[in-house]
Formats: C-alpha cells, structure tokens, sequence
C-alpha cells in the first residue's frame, strides 16, 4: 500500500475509482471529465493517490482557489482499510500548511462519507445545494483533531504496557502450585524481575489516571486528559459517553488499590530519594485481592478508552494475556526436579547447574 502525490498519469484510474463508488454517484460521468482532474491536481490545488499492486484503489484532492475538499474516494473493494483516513490527513496536513483558510466540503446525507467527516473532527456549517451537508475544518479544528488522535496513540501505549506488566504479575503469582515452582519464582532472575514489573505496572498506570486540577496539564497518556480533549472536540454528540467516562476514572480513582499506588508512586519509584524509606526491594508484593482488583480496573481503563475510538476511529483496542510465563515457570520447576533426581547422568550429560 503506497501513498503518494497524484499525476497526470493517474487520472485515468482516478476516474475508475470515482464511478465506482456507490455513495455520491455521479449522474453523469461526464461532468468531470478528465481536464477538470488535471486542472485541480496541477494549478488549483493538489492530489494524492492509494496504490496498490500499481493499481489506484483511492484518491483526494483539495482546491486551494475555493478552499475546498473536491473529492475523497476508495474503490468499494478497498474500503474498512484506512485508506480514506490516511488520505484524507495527507491532504489536510499539506493544506494547513499553504494556507490559515478554513476548509469545506458537501456530502449526501445519511451516508459513510457524513459518518467519516464528523468522525474526522468536521463541524457541520448548513446545508449545500440540494440538499447536501455543509461541513468546515478550521486549522485550530484540525490541530485538535491531530492533538487527539495522537493522545488516542500515548493512551494505547501506555495501558498496553501496563497490562503486560499485569499480566507477567498475574503469572508470577498465580501460578505456583507446587514448591518447586515457589521455589523457582521465589529466587533470582524473579526477585528483581518481579520489581521492575511492578515499577512498569505503577508507572504507566499512574500515568493513564493523572488528573490535575487549577489548570495543570495532565500526562500525555492520561485517560482524563483524553476524555476532556474528546468532548472539546466532538461537543454534545459526545456528552454521554464524556460523562460515563469520568463516571469510571472517579471510580477508579476512589479505591484503595488506586490511593497505595499513587503513594508508591511519589515515594518509592518517582521520587524515591527524597524519602526515608528508598529501597525498592522493600516494598510488599500485590495481595490476592489486590491482584484481582488490578485486573478490573485495568479492564475498565479499556472501556473509558474504547468509549473515545469506538467514535473517533470506529474501531476498539483489546488487550491480550500472554502465558509464557507461565510455562516457563511449570517447565523449569519439572526441569529442575528432573535434574535434581538424575544428577550423575544430567551432570554426565553436560546439562550442569551452575
């Protein structure tokens, strides 16, 4: 899949495209014909072009003389690939940097195209013609948009790692049945591993549950930070969804297991030496209980998250369980004790402890 600026050469499949389409159809195909492409790409504004396998499955272009989006289309058999999305950026970013004029374009009611625009952060500004929907971009629109987007990718990072912390926790702890798998957990490399998770896990989810009020800023993967730049931008057609999400982080916020972790936090891992008690290697491992509450405020982080991208990219992000741990702990346990029982044929053998 390459993105890259449209030529002369690609009108022919640009118009391919554009009559392929089955929202916004042209009743004529003569209406723009091929010098309308070339007089938009080459002296009013700019294109862009998807190829793939040297095939033009979409295409836009902006008008700089009207400042207007002319055209923003996907072939129907390439479409739910984020093509659109990405041309469409690619078309605003450059725009946005000619010019401070705000940006227009008209599409049908009812349709994916109307969906996609206000997804993409488009005010509705009337109506246009017979009966289309006006919408506008301003470049302080746009720069929020982008703002967004990009908090949407600091809050992913941020509770990915803070599940596979989780989730290495979970493992270390949950798996032992035996006393030799205690014993292998209870030992090097776990003993320090097991602190580094926990400053990973109390790092980022501290990070993802920073509220600051007096008009701090809070963290760039902050869930409340995200879920307040959302509503700026998306407004009333996002006050439900706003609300049941600060609904979750109070909740979140309110628990015991959110207060201890945002006092190791500031005491033990942020700010450790400026306090008495600094040795990592000091602090009380998670408790059962603790452990379960971990993984449910973990999954309603999720929620509050896919609350925002289920509108902002129609789509869901899912965090999965790794359990190689797991079995790693199970094998070496049965390794060990296997060892343990044939010594002089494994020592033998060059499978030696060391």
């Amino acid at each position: 899949m390459i993105f890259r600026e449209a030529t002369i050469q690609d009108i022919q499949q640009i118009q391919v495209v554009r009559n392929a389409v089955k929202e916004n159809v042209l009743s004529n195909p003569a209406l723009v014909p091929d010098k309308d492409v070339e007089e938009y790409i080459t002296r009013r504004g700019k294109g862009w072009v998807c190829v793939i396998d040297d095939v033009v499955v979409g295409f836009s272009i902006v008008d700089l003389v009207d400042h207007n989006i002319w055209a923003l289309f996907v072939d129907p058999d390439y479409e739910a690939k984020g093509i659109g999305k990405q041309l469409h950026d690619l078309m605003l970013n450059w725009y946005f940097n000619q010019t401070d004029e705000a940006v227009w374009l008209s599409t049908s009611p009812g349709t994916r195209a109307e969906t996609f625009y206000r997804k993409q952060g488009w005010m509705e500004a009337g109506v246009y013609g017979k009966g289309e929907i006006s919408f506008e971009m301003t470049k302080i629109g746009w720069d929020s948009s982008k703002e967004l987007k990009g908090l949407i990718d600091y809050v992913q990072s941020s509770l990915y790692f803070c599940n596979e912390a989780f989730n290495e926790i979970w493992h270390i702890t949950q798996t032992p049945e035996s006393k030799d798998e205690y014993d292998i957990v209870s030992g090097k490399p776990f003993g320090f591993y097991g602190i580094a998770l926990q400053y990973c896990f109390i790092m980022e989810y501290t990070k993802l549950m920073e509220e600051k009020g007096n008009g701090g800023t809070e963290h760039v993967a902050s869930l409340y930070r995200l879920n307040k730049t959302a509503h700026t931008l998306l407004g009333d057609s996002f006050k439900a969804k706003y609300s049941d999400n600060k609904s979750i982080l109070k909740q979140i916020q309110s628990s015991i297991l959110f207060k201890r972790l945002k006092d190791l936090r500031n005491k033990k891992f942020g700010h450790a030496d400026s306090h008495e008690i600094n040795n990592p290697f000091k602090i009380e491992g998670f408790k059962g209980d603790e452990i379960l509450e971990m993984r449910s405020q973990i999954q309603k982080m999720l929620t509050v998250l896919n609350n925002i991208t289920s509108v902002i990219q129609n789509a869901s992000f899912g965090l999965h369980d790794d359990n190689r741990t797991a079995n790693f702990i199970r094998f070496h346990a049965k390794y060990k004790a296997y060892y343990l029982k044939n010594f002089l044929k494994a020592r033998e053998d060059g499978y030696g402890l060391n």
